[in-house]
């Protein structure tokens, strides 16, 4: 029985599947909500203190068990990942005694993307696997980009409960809105919320420009600018003002680092013409919807101030060790020199100010340094790929900036780890081919 599992585990086609499911639910967040006294601890119902376990977890640690079984020395390769036993040890075990129920959830939360992270690591560097996850992801990002349109035209939800779409309607509390003659609700597709989903939509748009321009014929090409088109439509309609900016930042470095190594081809004007004019027609679609967004005095914006402020003096007080995983929205009205409503009681919306007050300035510092060694990586050798992989992990700095999703919500903190994996992957067994990421 073992032999025969053993000989399924090491072909491909078990490792493709695999993806493909991986992608699924990592798009689709099915999940069993464990009810208790935290959740509710912020004065109503909160994502943030609530304990989750998602269909994605169970493929993740399936995957992780799978690798390790036909792995030879597959633990060993797990152990030189030795930064992550420090920075666990040094940085997170001291928090587990605060509140051992509560921080034991988050500090699972933490080792579940190491573990996303190393698992990646080894299956994509043992099989060539890149190239089906980008193909993979751009057609399920297309589909979030279909139902954010069809959200957003229809005005209410799909009916797609199931596949984890919330009841979406202008007239309830809690969904996020635009203004203009009435009240509108932004895309979600099957996401918590458009601004996650936006930030996967950023990388389903660098993911067809690269495709575009490594496709060997023009159909496959014709097929992925399609696809770049409606990605783009369905970004526009989450209304995110940082993932426009992440793109336009992201987008430029990606064709100009193309320019810098000299490897600017007629695919690359072509993929660089499909996206500005994919934009344009995008942004004139929406744009009466898109000028009401256009300001830094809405509450949104006012409320991020406020956040930062109350990061500042969590920093401030907790320095070395911060105030505790996942503990920063507890103690947010304790930090705060305005009153705060449940509503209102959210995460410090920047992913490093976070980290800092949860987790003390040592810990963002060594998260800051391994995102940064990870780009630092691809620059030894600038192929195609791997500028694509570099645009997509500084769009995701650009978006840490202005929110707090990458550091507490399922899927873009696992879409995180996993681009971190499949960058390692790629650096430490680089294609052969430039056409092939």
């Amino acid at each position: 029985m073992e032999h025969k599992l053993s000989k399924i585990l090491k072909k491909p086609l078990f490792w493709q599947i695999y993806t493909i499911l991986l992608i699924f639910w990592l798009f689709f967040p099915k999940r069993h909500v464990f009810l208790n006294d935290f959740a509710y601890i912020t004065g109503q119902y909160s994502d943030f203190t609530s304990f989750s376990l998602y269909i994605v977890d169970l493929v993740l640690i399936l995957g992780f068990f799978f690798i390790f079984w036909i792995k030879s020395g597959g633990l060993k390769a797990f152990l030189n990942l030795k930064w992550l036993f420090l920075w666990l040890i040094v940085i997170i075990l001291p928090h587990i005694t605060n509140n051992l129920t509560y921080n034991s959830y988050f500090f699972a939360r933490i080792i579940a993307s190491f573990v996303a992270y190393g698992t990646i690591v080894m299956i994509f560097g043992e099989y060539d696997l890149k190239s089906l996850f980008m193909k993979t992801f751009l057609a399920f990002s297309t589909i979030q980009s279909l139902l954010a349109l069809f959200q957003f035209l229809k005005q209410s939800y799909l009916g797609l409960g199931y596949l984890g779409e919330q009841q979406l309607s202008p007239w309830v509390a809690g969904f996020a809105k635009i203004i203009t003659d009435s009240l509108y609700i932004r895309g979600y597709g099957t996401f918590p919320h458009p601004n996650p989903l936006s930030a996967f939509l950023v990388v389903g748009i660098l993911i067809a420009c690269y495709l575009i321009i490594a496709s060997p014929n023009s159909k496959q090409r014709v097929f992925w600018g399609i696809l770049l088109f409606l990605n783009t439509l369905g970004l526009v309609t989450t209304f995110s003002r940082a993932a426009f900016l992440a793109l336009i930042i992201a987008g430029t470095a990606f064709f100009v680092g193309q320019r810098c190594t000299k490897k600017f081809s007629k695919q690359s004007a072509l993929s660089l013409i499909i996206l500005i004019v994919s934009i344009g027609v995008s942004v004139s679609l929406f744009r009466s919807f898109l000028f009401s967004r256009i300001t830094v005095t809405d509450t949104a914006t006012e409320e991020r101030i406020i956040y930062t402020k109350i990061g500042i003096s969590m920093i401030k007080e907790s320095p070395t060790f911060g105030v505790g995983i996942g503990e920063s929205v507890l103690h947010m009205k304790q930090y705060s020199t305005t009153p705060l409503k449940p509503s209102q009681i959210q995460p410090i919306h920047n992913y490093f100010l976070l980290a800092a007050s949860e987790l003390g300035i040592i810990g963002a510092l060594l998260l800051l340094w391994f995102f940064l060694s990870h780009l630092k990586s691809l620059a030894y050798n600038l192929t195609t790929c791997n500028l694509l992989l570099g645009s997509i992990l500084l769009s995701f700095f650009i978006l840490m900036q202005f929110d707090h999703y990458f550091y507490t919500l399922e899927q873009t903190q696992l879409l995180l780890w996993i681009i971190l994996g499949i960058i390692a992957a790629q650096t430490k067994t680089p294609s052969h081919s430039e056409g092939v990421c």
